[in-house]
């Protein structure tokens, strides 16, 4: 395919050629006179180019037609090619109709060529790709919309509605095949705080619990020296980690009052104030313990006067010199930006930096259905970097919204499942020094398009009398330019060609139902599958003239008759059997009957003359067609099937009654129905009796005709509701869609509202709560929704759950016991143990060191209200703790970890296993540990052993008593040990 694109009209103007064996020309015709036109030829077969011999859209020679035609705009299709073959083995569970997509990417050739495999059911398929330039350094990357396609140290995943997640493509060993443990789980969800989960691997679930309050906040006001909120003078104020990193930041109004939200109560934050005036900073300070602080606006490094806060605290803030008379001096020079950015998935378009925002991208991205554009790019030494995507081409990452998971130091970064219809996503990446100052945003467009084209049409006539159908085509999207049409299977025996609107089709030789397939695909070789059904029958000829098969035959007979019976008294039937096919028109037949009394004899001669009165009759068969409302008047519905036994006889066609409104019109020479009217198309069945004469008879026949279109779409949804939830909540949203884009939909509840407790907007579909719920009355509630255009309607099922709430009040306050950690921005703690007899608690868990950068476990004993870490000699994270008494206490974790603490330290003991331990018990003399991959061990005080399971299920928690130990974990799995001695 040559295709012309210009950006200033954004329009694509693509020819098909075949080749010859030789050179073929090519025109492109109808083209606006501009000067910016991309020259490109694209194929199944040959790699991309684009004029004059450029690999990449964005670098092609612009052609410029604003003072004519242009000619001489050649492609060379390369005469050495290669080719990359192999196999895709799918998992053991795979089933049919499960596709994975191979792509080549060579970066000394910037090719990338890609091809999708589908498997009827079995685990090895082959794959081929043909067309590639010679090179040495072709990487081959499997994607999947199903299966794990890449595989690196970091990915990300966007929650469902329900907020559940999956992210794909992790790393669960590296390069010397050790198990990672270390993978660090952060949820960033707008107007919460940030929550991250450290020390897990692949393979593991990991719930966040959300929550936003009084807790998450720090609030206060800002005045200047004098105490006042000058006019002219806006506020600012960001919140620092003790670490000094950035965390979050808010404007304070016009009286001076700020809320900083999204904070963790575990965490204290340093404050930063700044006055701005026309937007320049004059004043940037530090809150320190009298809320008016030092001077350091060059850097974010707290000063060692600041201050440390809590959450849920007030801060009323002074700066120590007037505002208006300051200025803040400039900022320390920041890393250098990223280099030679590249894609090995996806071909990017021109990349900026922030010192180039306003230039546009290249004027066309070529889009690819990959999910997950990996990019790779050149760091400066030691250096790390941040990298989002997002849809803003002038996002910038700064400490204000810089990721919350710390800067990687790989050179290749992934986005992960991204979805679009040819929408372009940008890669923003920002370098990272040791200071932890954020370099130039380095921004690389790409575009995702793995929406297959949508709205498809794909019709012809329920029935066929005929081989040849008109076929009625289209389908909607990005780049939807091709189409494929096969009477075997999608795809089958049958080219890609242009998509047309109509099209005349061949059916598959015999009678019966015929399947035609239908495909469309886009740029980005997204295909949209559509089956058209016909019932092709062939109308049988009426007899020929002259076909006599058998003649006229006659059986002897006899007859009885009563000697008295009166003259004229019928004695019997002469009958005659014949096939009436007589070859030239009539023929008579001359037969000797014999009649007898017993005493007397009369023989005479029986002429039969036989005619073909078949030559009278007319049939005409009733018939069902289907048309569309969208389609324009004189589209072809049907044709009327209509036989005379005369095949010599010309028949004419005419509606005598359902077509009062003349919404359709009759061929009265070929019985083709077409529409006449489409604008009165407004019923979804009409009945048409159609008369067929052949000059001498006339029949009639019963003609029916579907009208789609203007449907109504609804499906059934499933909600659920706290009990105690405030009237007014909106409990969901019904969708609802109709064939006529500009329908306007109205929403119903016509049952199943008991108590008229919900109700739903009519126009937006949205159903909220307008009474009282009560889970012991009514813990459930299925409603009949009713959805409306105006003309059709439809009915969806809305089930909706009641949560229930614990009615009972339990009075009292929760107060913050945060024991400092030192060398840690952030910890986790797993488990806590406690004793009735004393006031001990042992709490157990992890960190992340960023001093020594690497991760360590943690053991806190609080002790008369005071809290104070225990050191352990390991750096394995405890999941559990347990114990007998204060002097008396076992923790395990990761690495098939167990610590014994006796009342003065913390010795580590031999358990013999490597698994993550994750649950901690005892009873009696003995104590059980149980972990991951199905591990269970136990000791009396004489060393640890393990107990087999048989499985390798992973196991969270176990329970123990004098006769007995069970263990529940992943998969259902609950298993009891029962003791024997």
């Amino acid at each position: 395919m040559i295709s012309a694109w210009s950006a200033s009209e954004n329009k694509r103007n693509p020819v098909f050629v075949e080749g010859t064996g030789g050179a073929v020309t090519y025109s492109i015709t109808d083209l606006t006179p501009l000067s910016d036109y991309i020259v490109e030829m694209s194929s199944d077969d040959y790699p991309y180019q684009a004029f004059k011999n450029k690999l990449r859209p964005d670098e092609a020679d612009r052609v410029d037609l604003s003072k004519g035609n242009a000619g001489g705009i050649d492609f060379a299709i390369p005469s050495q090619l290669a080719t990359i073959s192999g196999t895709i083995t799918f998992p053991g569970d795979v089933a049919a109709g499960d596709t994975a997509q191979i792509t080549v990417y060579s970066p000394s050739r910037n090719i990338s060529l890609s091809t999708q495999v589908q498997t009827s059911g079995s685990q090895i398929v082959s794959y081929t790709i043909t067309g590639l330039l010679p090179a040495s350094d072709y990487i081959v990357y499997i994607s999947s919309s199903k299966y794990v396609d890449h595989y690196y140290y970091s990915a990300s995943a966007i929650t469902s509605e329900d907020g559940q997640y999956l992210i794909n493509g992790l790393k669960s060993r590296d390069s010397q095949n050790a198990v990672l443990n270390d993978y660090t789980v952060t949820v960033l969800a707008p107007g919460y705080p940030p929550q991250s989960v450290g020390a897990k691997k692949v393979g593991e679930t990991v719930d966040f619990y959300l929550s936003k309050g009084v807790e998450n906040t720090i609030s206060g006001t800002i005045a200047d020296s004098d105490g006042t909120v000058p006019s002219g003078i806006d506020f600012a104020v960001e919140a620092f980690e003790e670490s000094g990193r950035f965390v979050s930041s808010a404007s304070a109004d016009k009286t001076g009052k700020f809320d900083i939200s999204t904070l963790v109560p575990e965490k204290q934050y340093y404050l930063k104030f700044t006055a701005y005036a026309d937007k320049n900073p004059t004043v940037s300070q530090w809150a320190d313990s009298s809320n008016a602080g030092p001077d350091n606006p060059v850097t974010d490094d707290p000063p060692s006067g600041a201050k440390l806060y809590h959450t849920n605290t007030a801060v009323n803030f002074k700066f120590s010199k007037p505002v208006k008379t300051s200025s803040v001096p400039p900022a320390h020079s920041k890393p250098a930006p990223v280099q030679n950015v590249k894609s090995f998935t996806h071909i990017i378009g021109k990349v900026k930096n922030t010192a180039l925002r306003g230039s546009a991208g290249p004027d066309y991205i070529p889009p690819s259905n990959n999910p997950n554009p990996s990019l790779t790019y050149t760091l400066p030494p030691g250096a790390k970097c941040y990298v989002s995507y997002n849809t803003d081409p002038d996002y910038t990452i700064d400490k204000r919204n810089a990721p919350e998971s710390p800067p990687a130091g790989s050179s290749q970064s992934t986005g992960n499942n991204m979805s679009g219809d040819g929408k372009v996503v940008y890669a923003h990446i920002a370098v990272v020094d040791e200071r932890g100052r954020i370099g130039e945003t380095i921004t690389v467009p790409i575009r995702i398009d793995n929406v297959a084209p949508t709205n498809g049409v794909a019709k012809a006539s329920a029935s066929s009398s005929g081989d040849t159908v008109s076929l009625k085509l289209g389908a909607s999207g990005p780049g939807v330019k091709d189409m494929n049409i096969s009477n075997t299977g999608y795809g089958k025996n049958a080219d890609w060609e242009t998509r047309v609107k109509d099209k005349d089709w061949k059916l598959s030789d015999g009678d019966g139902k015929k399947d035609v397939y239908v495909q469309y695909r886009d740029d980005a070789k997204n295909v949209a599958n559509y089956k058209i059904s016909v019932d092709k029958t062939t109308p049988k000829p009426p007899p020929k003239p002259g076909a006599l098969e058998s003649g006229v035959s006659i059986e002897n007979q006899k007859f009885v008759v009563d000697i008295n019976a009166p003259d004229g008294t019928v004695i019997g039937t002469v009958i005659a059997n014949s096939s009436l096919l007589i070859k030239n028109g009539t023929k008579s037949y001359e037969m000797p009957v014999q009649v007898s009394d017993g005493k007397n004899i009369k023989v005479a001669t029986i002429t039969v003359q036989v005619v073909d009165k078949s030559k009278d009759k007319l049939i005409v068969a009733d018939q069902t067609f289907s048309t569309d409302k969208s389609f324009e008047s004189g589209t072809y519905v049907g044709t009327v099937t209509a036989v005379a036994a005369d095949t010599a006889a010309v028949l004419s066609y005419h509606i005598i009654s359902g077509n009062d409104d003349e919404i359709f019109a009759i061929n009265t020479k070929t019985g083709d129905i077409v529409i006449a009217d489409a604008a009165k198309l407004s019923a979804t069945q009409y009945v048409l009796v159609v008369e067929v004469s052949d000059g001498k008879n006339k029949a009639t026949g019963k003609i029916t005709i579907d009208v789609t279109g203007d449907q109504v779409f609804v499906s059934d949804k499933n909600f659920s509701v706290e009990e105690n939830a405030a009237i007014g909540t909106v409990v969901g949203t019904v969708s609802a869609s109709s064939g006529n884009p500009e329908a306007v939909l109205s929403y119903g509840i016509v049952s199943g509202n008991t108590d008229s407790v919900f109700a739903i907007d009519s126009a937006a579909g949205a159903i909220s709560l307008i009474g009282t719920l009560n889970y012991d009355k009514a813990s459930s509630y299925t409603l009949g929704i009713e959805v409306s255009d105006g003309k059709n309607k439809s009915s969806a099922t809305v089930k909706i759950a009641v949560n229930p709430v614990n009615k009972e009040t339990l009075k009292g306050t929760w107060t913050w016991e945060n024991p400092a950690i030192s060398g840690a921005s952030s910890a986790w703690f797993k488990n806590i143990a406690g004793f009735s007899q004393s006031s001990e608690i042992f709490v157990v868990g992890g960190r992340f060191d960023y001093d020594a950068s690497m991760y360590k476990n943690l053991i806190y004993l609080c002790s008369d209200g005071q809290w104070a870490e225990m050191q352990s000699n390991s750096s394995e994270w405890l999941y559990d703790v347990w114990g007998r008494s204060p002097s008396d206490i076992y923790a395990a974790g990761d690495g098939g970890t167990i610590l014994h603490y006796d009342g003065a330290a913390w010795t580590a003991q031999r358990s013999g296993g490597t698994e993550k331990f994750r649950s901690l018990t005892g009873f009696g003399k003995y104590v059980f540990v149980s972990g991951e991959n199905g591990v269970v061990f136990y000791s009396s005080g004489r060393g640890w052993s393990q107990i087999p399971t048989g499985t390798n299920r992973n196991f969270m928690g176990i329970l123990a008593d004098d006769s007995s130990a069970s263990v529940v974990g992943d998969n259902g799995a609950i298993l009891r040990f029962s003791i024997t001695e």
